[in-house]
């Protein structure tokens, strides 16, 4: 998971235990070791944070 924080090291690997798709919800296998929060709409527009986008992105994503 890449951080959305200020800080750039605040990144965690996890992998995903299950997801709901009927709610987006994801049970982790092991719990995060940094602060993360998401949300639906951009944090770049408005004056929220100084207009920097603060959601994560997932960078690889395989099912085994």
């Amino acid at each position: 998971m890449m951080p959305t924080s200020y800080d750039p090291r605040a990144v965690d690997d996890v992998f995903v235990d299950s997801y709901n798709s009927n709610t987006g919800k994801i049970n982790l296998k092991s719990k995060l070791d940094y602060y993360h929060w998401g949300r639906a709409t951009s944090t770049g527009i408005g004056s929220d944070f100084d207009g920097v986008d603060m959601r994560g992105e997932v960078m690889l994503l395989t099912k085994r």
